[in-house]
């Protein structure tokens, strides 16, 4: 059994001649913008839904003759990659911390760490220009417009991308505003173009591209917005900017993806490039036999 009292021992004192004590002082902890649980549970939750729509398109698809599948095919693509991508976010999986320095005007020592997603740039890159070639092929555009168009989704993403990794506020600011006009040239390519084509295919394709048009470049324009206010300015909270862009990701994927899909049967009948050819659904269908054609020609 002890006898001594904590107070017989004396505090350590460093050694002579030295100012810093033994023991080195903690260094400042980094502080990481990270969702919270409701963000989480957010991201959980917009997962579930995305997940339940692909499995909804694929219910549908199998009504359909395979020639007539063309639009779901797409949109299973851009569906599948969105749930695949909240799973990510959900699961935390391809989080890069950028400083954020640039949001202040001198600099700190140790500016706070943002979370940004790779996982969310890389299903961007994937299903808006499929979008972007959905409506294309939907209003009748011709292939190169919907190149040019699918070229400028690209760099609509990928100025954003940079935008968000940039440390100054001069980086930051000038890959926007390019940004910006590549969202301008997307304008012009699928509003205006896009507009002016439907008007010469049938009624059906007119009211159908309208609408669905409306809402992805609405919905494209958001994005943007709502990454300014949070990733570039720090208006908005990390978990409300995770709110806006579930919302902004239910609209422009899964409300446009039913949407589609459950009137396309009237764009197919109208538009004959959405069918597919036999031979991509129904190899047997191919009658390639060089034998029998070697007889044949024997015969003749």
């Amino acid at each position: 059994m002890l006898s001594h009292s904590y107070a017989a021992f004396p505090p350590l004192q460093p050694p002579p001649g030295e100012h810093n004590p033994p023991i080195g002082i903690p260094k400042p902890v980094p502080v990481f913008e990270e969702p919270s649980h409701l963000g989480k549970t957010i991201l959980w939750i917009a997962f579930a839904v995305f997940a339940t729509t692909t499995v909804v398109n694929g219910l549908h698809a199998t009504r359909l003759n395979k020639r007539r599948r063309t639009f779901h095919f797409l949109v299973g693509i851009i569906l599948t990659v969105t749930t695949l991508s909240y799973l990510a976010l959900a699961t935390n999986f391809g989080a890069f911390y950028v400083p954020e320095s640039h949001r202040h005007l001198v600099a700190p020592k140790h500016p706070p760490l943002r979370a940004i997603y790779i996982g969310r740039f890389v299903e961007w890159f994937i299903t808006l220009p499929l979008t972007g070639f959905t409506l294309g092929l939907l209003t009748g555009l011709p292939w190169l417009d919907i190149a040019f168009g699918v070229l400028s989704i690209v760099g609509f993403i990928l100025s954003g991308l940079l935008s968000g990794f940039q440390s100054n506020a001069v980086g930051v600011w000038f890959f926007f505003i390019i940004s910006v006009l590549f969202y301008l040239a997307v304008v012009h390519v699928f509003g205006i173009r896009g507009f002016k084509v439907s008007r010469i295919q049938s009624d059906d394709v007119r009211v159908l591209y309208g609408p669905l048009t409306t809402l992805v470049l609405l919905t494209w324009a958001t994005y943007a917005v709502v990454f300014a206010l949070g990733t570039k300015s720090k208006i908005i909270s990390f978990d409300f900017e995770l709110v806006l862009y579930a919302i902004i990701d239910l609209a422009a994927k899964a409300a446009f993806s039913l949407w589609l899909i459950l009137q396309h049967s009237q764009i197919i009948d109208e538009y004959a490039a959405a069918l597919l050819p036999d031979s991509w659904v129904d190899p047997s269908g191919i009658s390639y036999n060089p034998i029998s054609t070697n007889e044949e020609g024997a015969q003749a």
